[in-house]
């Protein structure tokens, strides 16, 4: 549970793999307090915890992300933690703009798989449409309705592709082991490879790669891929007023139901997803950096550099802390401390506060 940014900081965690426990560390993690992020942070504070996620090769975890760019954010930080948790991959999909895909009310949406699984339908078809630079939407999923993509294909013009590892800083995460691979380089990647395959015959090579070795690949087949993303299972986190279900609930469940042998697992929205992740984190402290680094998960030097040129700064901005009377306007004294160029304001909620 818990909103905002202060979500990931606090799930916590446990990583196993088999019966064995990754990382071969133990005892607590450390306290947590607000730091102010760089580029390279985490890479070195976790001292030897670099690399104690030992996340398994050939198999991905891709999710709907909707609504505006907190919501993205949050279903991002969300998705970090349930790849360590599923011992997953995590396929990172393109920035959406606000008005591309909306959730709905969730008390409706949270209580219907079908709805759940036709807004991750939607999602990928919106990522593919950005993907795509073409007009042409993909042709919709077998047993998708026209008003659920309605929101998929109201611009007849698609935006550009922004990937999300040129928006974030992913370099402490994956210090820490955890696998991450663009969306555009993984469908490139499978692209290339079949591609090779039709004109040399088998090609001895896994079907994805390391993350970072994919590349971007060929041109992509929006039809292929969208028929190669829809032959996934959807498995739907619980969601709504449901109650939260732990680490331990959620492995055994896709152990049961065989979702763990599925090469690439889709999960829908992670917005308002039940994830009770605090016994992992005080018994794991491979998943306590994880959690720590996603919750720090700071912006790409680019994005930083390029906020500062237009702020006319040339040092990085010091955080803004309020001290407030009792009875005081949170609004009022933060309208009289920022400056009016900013369109949004996302506050996050240190994990010691």
């Amino acid at each position: 549970g818990g909103g905002g940014g202060g979500g990931g900081g606090r799930r916590g965690g446990g990583r196993k793999s088999g019966d064995r426990t990754v990382g071969g560390k133990t005892g607590r993690p450390s306290s947590v307090g607000r730091v102010e992020p760089s580029e390279s942070a985490g890479e070195s504070e976790e001292g030897g915890l670099a690399g104690c996620a030992r996340v398994r090769p050939g198999r991905l975890l891709v999710y709907a992300a909707h609504s505006g760019f907190g919501n993205q954010e949050l279903s991002l930080r969300r998705a970090l933690l349930l790849a360590y948790v599923l011992n997953r991959t995590l396929v990172l999909p393109p920035l959406l703009r606000q008005a591309d895909l909306s959730f709905g009310p969730p008390e409706r949406r949270c209580a219907n798989a079908s709805r759940m699984a036709q807004l991750q339908r939607s999602a990928e078809r919106v990522y593919l449409r950005r993907l795509s630079g073409a007009a042409a939407s993909p042709p919709a999923p077998a047993g998708s309705s026209a008003s659920a993509s309605s929101s998929a294909s109201a611009s007849a013009s698609p935006p550009s592709y922004e990937a999300l590892d040129q928006i974030y800083s992913f370099s402490a995460l994956r210090s820490l082991g955890l696998r991450l691979v663009d969306l555009r380089a993984l469908l490139g990647r499978r692209a290339a490879l079949s591609a090779a395959q039709s004109r040399d015959g088998p090609v001895r090579r896994p079907a994805v790669r390391e993350p970072e070795e994919a590349g971007v690949g060929g041109p992509v087949d929006v039809t292929a891929a969208a028929a190669w993303l829809d032959s996934a299972p959807v498995a739907p986190l619980p969601c709504g007023r449901a109650g939260g279900v732990s680490a331990a609930e959620l492995r055994e469940a896709h152990r049961r139901s065989r979702l763990g042998e599925a090469a690439l697992l889709r999960v829908s929205s992670l917005y308002f997803a039940k994830l009770s992740l605090v016994g992992l984190r005080k018994t794991d402290p491979c998943f306590g950096a994880v959690a720590r680094a996603a919750l720090r998960l700071p912006f790409h030097a680019a994005v930083q550099a390029a906020g500062r040129r237009a702020k006319g700064q040339r040092r990085p901005p010091t955080p803004l802390s309020l001290s407030l009377s009792r009875g005081a306007s949170v609004g009022g004294a933060l309208r009289r401390r920022l400056p009016k160029c900013f369109a949004s304001l996302h506050l996050r909620q240190p994990d010691a506060a």
